[in-house]
């Protein structure tokens, strides 16, 4: 009997799912495409696409795909977050803290995010003539004067630039910008988007400019003086 590990998003219509199973009496991790049928039902099919390898070979694999990524994120084409050091200590241990082991004091940001969470669409722009490509739909989490954060059921590559349009109290906005990064982590939405884009502003025409400044304005929290 298969027992599923895991799984990911591949795209709205697919996902790869990551099983346990028995082929000719010995363990295999399986890597299989199930796609959708369609989009009124929400049951996933197995579909032909699947990678099998013995349990004992998993460690490698783990590590030649581990050097793979490696090789995409120095070439910038993925985005990694850093792993965050983790100390073990045993009972009564101590471990003396010099200056550099203290974390720093990080700088405010230079142009402050408000939330939004409304949706958006996103199009890629081609390198050569930026034609938008076909819409994207996802949830816009937030936005400031120098980027956003939109939520999408696709990962565009890092570098790329993309159309964002979105409606907001009844205006609409449209801008120019490059992901800056995008998280693989999943986000369940209320779109529905899994991979979380760090856009960084492009070329916002004035209208463009005007309404962000109005979105960014009506939701920044006003300071209220306190009177000695």
């Amino acid at each position: 009997m298969d027992e599923r590990l895991g799984h990911l998003v591949r795209d709205q219509g697919e996902e790869i799912w990551v099983s346990l199973r028995e082929a000719r009496g010995e363990q295999h991790v399986e890597l299989r495409v199930y796609e959708r049928q369609s989009a009124a039902k929400a049951e996933l099919a197995p579909g032909k696409e699947r990678v099998s390898v013995p349990v004992s070979l998993l460690p490698a694999l783990v590590k030649a795909l581990s050097q793979a990524q490696e090789t995409l994120v120095h070439r910038g084409l993925i985005y990694v977050p850093p792993t965050p050091k983790v100390t073990h200590m045993e009972r009564g241990q101590t471990m003396p803290l010099g200056m550099e082991d203290r974390p720093k004091l990080q700088a405010a940001r230079q142009h402050p995010r408000v939330p939004l969470n409304v949706r958006g669409e996103c199009r890629q722009l081609d390198k050569k003539d930026f034609w938008p490509g076909k819409p994207v739909v996802g949830e816009v989490l937030n936005v400031s004067a120098g980027g956003a954060q939109v939520c999408l059921p696709q990962r565009f590559p890092r570098f790329s630039q993309v159309e964002l349009f979105m409606v907001v109290d009844g205006t609409v906005f449209r801008g120019r910008a490059e992901v800056a990064g995008a998280d693989a982590s999943v986000h369940s939405g209320t779109a529905g988007g899994q991979f979380r884009h760090s856009l960084r502003w492009v070329s916002l025409e004035g209208p463009a400019r005007d309404v962000l400044t109005k979105i960014v304005t009506a939701r920044t929290p006003q300071r209220v003086e306190s009177m000695v």
